[in-house]
């Protein structure tokens, strides 16, 4: 399928100025101690968790977490008992993320799991992404929420080549996350416990990564490689066994710790997508991202593309009532339902009234292809997956084929498209859809 890089909507609105973000038109703007408190919370980048099914991700995420302490170890006793009691002991730590009845049953993440974690200085949300081939559409919605990526590659013999060769989903998802306008890569090459920590393989795999993670786009700057072992907790927060001591680089908190955060205004206009949502009692519950600007209690919003207006009723952040919450964060945003129930599904994107996100039927999106089963061509219809939303298109026309690496134009209006090419194409949608160009919004243009 087709996976938008960036868009560039055919209506565009004023850059709106910093004041429209916070304005609340039937509702209350914050107070001062409001925004005080909202802008003293610590700046946050999101993470998404991904590679091929069976690599460790979720037992990478359910250690780390337990090792930052987000669980204690009362609760990780509780899920140890309950994973042996089923046979499924080396589960124990994925089950932090893998909450559902038939992701434990199948041991297979099949949702995108989500946590955070505190450290010194930056708020982390995890995104833990399904590996199976069939739950890709679901990693794509994860991944579009995201500042950077781990890329979760396993070490053991026969395993890395699984994944990396013959239809694995290393490449798939490496070439997903950078479509995605996603820039900062860490290579978790994990159970290397497997592997009694042999630094030969761990070469082995970075030498073959490395071109081609470059190859996909990604610069040497933007990607760090780093030896790991999610079960035993190697190299996580705490440094490698002795087995590992020829490893003299960071651990993965301090990865993430010190990777570059992305560039965020909270003073723009407002942009929330909700990811998922629940209904009760003539409420609403959304629950998302804060792509640009700040949503905060009271504040009167638009909702998209229901074209519904709304008083926030509550901003929760990890459960807890905040007056608001900043760009960046994922947090659930409480409004109170006039309209039909219907009307606020996945996808809704709140704004303010006075800056509302253009809705449109046409866009012109950068895209990278992979494995088509047949040349894409005018009239070709596809699944455009904007955040959370999933929405039929046609190709209305080819506008060129790009240089991968440089983006630069190698042949004008190409008569098709095929796999393993970069494309700018002119898509045509059966209804109006909320998008932002890619340079003033990212998470709404990608």
């Amino acid at each position: 399928g087709i996976t938008r890089a960036s868009s560039s909507a055919t209506s565009s609105v004023d850059s709106p100025s910093a004041s429209k973000g916070l304005m609340s038109p039937g509702g209350r703007n914050p107070t001062q101690a409001e925004l005080q408190e909202i802008q003293a919370l610590k700046p946050t980048i999101n993470v998404i968790v991904v590679g091929h099914v069976d690599s460790g991700k979720s037992t990478i995420n359910g250690h780390l977490l337990y090792e930052c302490q987000v669980y204690d170890s009362k609760q990780f006793h509780r899920l140890e008992h309950d994973s042996q009691a089923q046979g499924k002991g080396s589960f124990k730590f994925a089950w932090f993320m893998d909450q559902e009845a038939e992701e434990r049953e199948k041991g297979v993440t099949i949702d995108v799991g989500e946590s955070s974690i505190e450290l010194q200085s930056r708020h982390v949300t995890v995104l833990d992404a399904p590996g199976h081939k069939d739950f890709v559409p679901n990693m794509i919605s994860g991944a579009s929420q995201a500042d950077a990526a781990i890329l979760v590659i396993d070490a053991s013999v026969g395993e890395f080549e699984k994944g990396f060769e013959g239809g694995g989903q290393t490449k798939e998802h490496a070439i997903l996350i950078r479509s995605l306008g996603i820039r900062q890569l860490i290579v978790a090459i994990n159970k290397m416990d497997n592997i009694c920590w042999k630094e030969s393989r761990y070469q082995e795999i970075q030498q073959r990564m490395g071109p081609f993670l470059r190859k996909c786009g990604f610069s040497d700057s933007g990607i760090w490689f780093i030896p790991v072992s999610g079960m035993q907790g190697g190299n996580l927060r705490q440094r490698p066994p002795p087995q590992g001591s020829w490893w003299n680089g960071s651990t993965l908190v301090e990865l993430l710790e010190s990777i570059p955060l992305p560039n965020r205004s909270s003073a723009s206009s407002l942009r929330f997508v909700a990811a998922d949502t629940t209904k009760s009692a003539g409420y609403v519950s959304l629950s998302g991202r804060v792509e640009a600007g700040m949503v905060t209690k009271g504040s009167s919003v638009m909702a998209l593309p229901a074209a519904t207006k709304h008083i926030v009723k509550k901003v929760l952040l990890s459960g807890h009532d905040v007056p608001g919450a900043p760009s960046g964060r994922s947090c659930t945003v409480v409004v109170k339902n006039d309209e039909s129930e219907d009307a606020l599904g996945i996808g809704t994107v709140l704004c303010p009234v006075s800056s509302p996100v253009p809705m449109v039927r046409s866009i012109k999106v950068r895209a990278l292809t992979y494995e088509l089963e047949q040349p894409i061509i005018q009239g070709t219809e596809v699944i455009a997956h904007i955040q959370s939303m999933a929405k039929v298109a046609s190709v209305r026309k080819i506008i060129a084929q790009l240089d991968p690496s440089s983006a630069s134009v190698m042949q004008a209006a190409p008569k098709c498209a095929n796999s393993n090419q970069a494309v700018i194409l002119r898509l045509k949608f059966q209804e109006e859809v909320p998008v932002e160009v890619f340079s003033d919004c990212a998470g709404l243009g990608r």
